[in-house]
């Protein structure tokens, strides 16, 4: 009987060892993994879906205009979408625009603290290439967020390979600091998600939301 009841506290505690390491809504049950080491390693983009919105107020002659843009994209792992539709409160016809781009994406999270971004442009011989360093965010309430359940992303380099020429401009990381949630992270699977508001003194406003599928190569 002593065995069994040393056996089911161990239980437990494995259990709530194991759980603690769920953070975001839709993380797995269980992990053998710490949160690091699922983080670690080299993934591909394989599935993008994003919303905007931005307004912009122009006045005169005591009359405020309104322009409302509101965009939708989407990436499918090789082709990226998007479609924008424009108003104004001043009237006439909506503006519709839409743009198409082809290219491959992937991400590389090093143990070191180390990331890089590589975007290849498909058939365009041109390829983007962010570095930087990425560290999990602690708990933050007024952001609604637990501990380790969102990664920042500094920016350090950005380079550009054009042609077979390389052309790199530096960043100070400080003013380049992206904070992603992470909603699913799985040893094959990372869902990260953006989001993000503003208002400038003049009156203008916007909003984002972008969700990112991630899957290990």
């Amino acid at each position: 009987m002593k065995k069994l009841i040393i056996l089911s506290l161990a239980s437990v505690a494995l259990m709530a060892n194991l759980s603690s390491c769920k953070k975001g809504e839709n993380d797995p049950f269980l992990s053998l993994k710490s949160r690091k080491a699922r983080v670690v390693g080299e993934w591909t983009v394989t599935m993008a879906e994003g919303t905007s919105q931005d307004i912009s107020k122009i006045s005169f002659g005591g009359v405020t205009v309104t322009t409302t843009t509101n965009e939708t994209s989407s990436y499918n792992g090789a082709l990226y979408t998007s479609s924008s539709v424009t108003t104004s409160s001043a009237g006439g016809n909506p503006q519709n625009s839409t743009y198409t781009d082809v290219y491959t994406q992937s991400y590389t999270f090093e143990k070191d603290g180390t990331f890089s971004l590589e975007t290849v442009y498909t058939g365009q011989n041109y390829t983007e290439i962010i570095e930087g360093t990425w560290a999990f965010v602690g708990k933050s309430k007024s952001a609604e967020l637990k501990n380790k359940e969102a990664i920042a992303l500094s920016i350090t380099k950005y380079s550009d390979i054009d042609n077979g020429v390389t052309t790199t401009y530096s960043s100070t990381g400080l003013d380049d600091s992206i904070i992603i949630a992470i909603d699913r992270l799985k040893n094959k699977e990372m869902v990260l998600i953006q989001e993000s508001t503003y208002t400038d003194p003049n009156g203008d406003s916007g909003s984002s939301s972008l969700s990112t599928t991630l899957t290990a190569k």
